[in-house]
């Protein structure tokens, strides 16, 4: 490992910068467009690390409209910092969710970049940071969610893992699975970066390496043995999302059930002309479940991709963050695979080998970033 690995990269900070910048710009310009400020931004899942942060992890069900939900089911390390920023800098808690998210997608946009660097040379440092700031999804890089971290330490542990620098990325994979549960797949992703090779070669692994890949679910064990002790259930995290979900404990049969209400709601589309409320009909007939379950299909197809580079790291990888949530529901898919740093590397790839796929990309990324802008403070909450 060399010093020039572990220096930053002036040219990619740099552009890093700008593309923050420009982000939060547009964060601003959207709060004005819809009519809410900064701290109204933290909804849906912000308020749920809003109670951990300020209240703990509850040992009984006491929240939500019949006082029979609780909080175990999310991971302690936003609303833990969160909590510790509120404290020294004395701001409310929801304010602190949100600078914690913030300044997380600043680093994700520079190890992005970095990624691209590490596994794609030939995409230019400022159209990977555009990508990564202006991704359809980028909305949940300022409302206080867990999705700027998470692309933050998937970076750095793929980079660093690439790099030599095992121990260390096993330790980002570790903080990695406190922050959601699919980091954990960074673990077999290092695994088949690290140790493949030799064992391919039938040799024994590197010690170094072996012990890196052990460290990185190190995280997600320590927060277990804690649900363990404090609600007597290891799996609490994960067991309280089937119950919030229990429509969709058949992954594969909600899958298809919603891309066939897609195909119904194709049949029906010229009756929404006359209809006085075409978005609440579309809602009816099923559309957002067939654009869940699209958006999953889609970023399994484009794994194939990561067979034919040989990076059988992000192959893994994506597998695993993709099949984890679905397992549970299909609610929210966009933002799972959108946040996924194998996805926008393919996205930086695709757009740099054929430049007419940059303004189809960001006009798309446009569009899509208003829908989710004002559906975020709607009554259709279409994409939480």
């Amino acid at each position: 490992m060399s010093l020039r690995s572990v220096a930053p990269n002036w040219s990619i900070l740099r552009a890093t910068l700008v593309a923050f910048a420009a982000s939060q710009v547009i964060s601003l310009a959207m709060l004005a467009l819809t009519g809410h400020t900064v701290e109204e931004s933290c909804r849906w899942d912000c308020n749920w690390y809003r109670s951990i942060a300020e209240h703990g992890y509850l040992a009984e069900p006491t929240l939500g409209s019949r006082g029979d939900t609780s909080n175990v089911g999310l991971f302690p390390f936003v609303p833990a910092l969160a909590w510790l920023i509120s404290r020294l800098i004395s701001i409310p808690v929801p304010l602190a969710l949100i600078l914690v998210g913030k300044t997380a997608l600043g680093i994700a946009i520079y190890w992005f970049a970095r990624l691209c660097s590490a596994y794609r040379p030939g995409v230019h440092p400022r159209l990977a940071v555009a990508v990564a700031a202006m991704n359809p999804y980028a909305i949940y890089g300022n409302v206080g969610y867990t999705e700027p971290v998470f692309l933050a330490v998937t970076c750095i542990t793929l980079v660093m893992a690439r790099e030599g620098r095992v121990m260390a990325a096993g330790l980002v994979a570790a903080i990695g699975t406190t922050v959601r549960l699919p980091p954990v797949f960074l673990a077999p992703a290092m695994a088949m970066r690290l140790c493949l090779p030799a064992i391919l070669e039938r040799r024994l692994p590197d010690a170094s390496h072996v012990l890196g890949v052990v460290l990185a679910p190190l995280g997600l064990t320590l927060f277990s043995i804690f649900e363990h002790i404090h609600v007597g259930d290891g799996l609490a995290f994960l067991h309280i999302q089937r119950a919030w979900h229990p429509a969709e404990t058949a992954p594969v049969t909600a899958l298809f059930a919603a891309l066939g209400d897609g195909a119904r709601a194709l049949v029906a589309l010229p009756s929404l002309i006359t209809s006085e409320a075409p978005l609440g009909v579309l809602r009816e007939l099923g559309v957002h479940r067939a654009y869940y379950a699209a958006t999953a299909i889609v970023v399994l197809g484009t794994a194939v991709f990561h067979v034919r580079t040989g990076d059988y790291d992000l192959l893994v990888f994506t597998l695993g963050a993709t099949l984890a949530p679905l397992t549970v529901s299909l609610s929210s898919m966009p933002r799972y695979v959108w946040w996924q740093a194998p996805l926008l590397l393919l996205v930086a790839s695709a757009v740099s080998g054929h430049p007419r796929f940059i303004v189809a990309y960001f006009a798309a990324a446009t569009v899509v970033g208003l829908a989710t802008w004002f559906g975020w403070f709607s009554e259709y909450a279409f994409m939480v």
